[in-house]
This record gives structure tokens, C-alpha cells and sequence, in this order.
């Protein structure tokens, strides 16, 4: 059911779920999370590269902010984001 769709992954964390999107053929995957969370999620991308089947790519996104523009999406996918407590 992704192949080529957009896929939003909320509170991307380490990407897996973002990941796994794109290894089932996800034509492009936004992998959002905190600041703190980025270089790790990048990183974990870079690692899969060769697996991955279309484009991903890893965006800021605090939810106390205005959102970013992200285009089109087909699919949100969240899975454990509500674990900091100050959210």
C-alpha cells in the first residue's frame, strides 16, 4: 500500500518505522522528530541506504511550533510518541 506514496512519520526517534515504510516502496518518507533525536535518525538512514526504495528525508518538527511545510502526504505514521513528559 505505499508504493510511491508520501509517508510522515511523526516522533521518528531512530526512523525504523520511517524506514521500514520506504524498504515496502514509500516513493518518498519524512522522517520528523525533536532536535535532539536528528543526527541519530540521519545516521540510521545512511546505514539502510541501500535498502531504501525511494527518498527520505529526516525534518525538525516540535510540536509547539509551526509546522513545516512538508507537501503532500498520503500517510502519518506515529508509533511511542508521547513519552517526554512536558509534551
Amino acid at each position: 500500500q505505499f508504493m510511491g506514496r508520501t509517508v510522515l512519520e511523526l516522533g521518528a526517534g531512530t526512523g525504523l518505522v520511517g524506514i521500514v515504510a520506504s524498504v515496502l516502496g514509500a516513493g518518498r518518507v519524512v522522517l520528523t522528530d525533536l532536535p535532539y533525536t536528528l543526527d541519530n535518525t540521519r545516521a540510521n538512514v545512511e546505514f539502510n541506504r541501500l535498502s531504501l526504495k525511494g527518498s527520505v528525508e529526516v525534518v525538525e518538527l516540535d510540536w509547539t511550533k509551526p509546522l513545516p511545510k512538508l507537501g503532500q502526504v498520503d500517510y502519518v505514521l506515529a508509533s511511542d510518541v508521547v513519552w517526554v513528559e512536558s509534551l
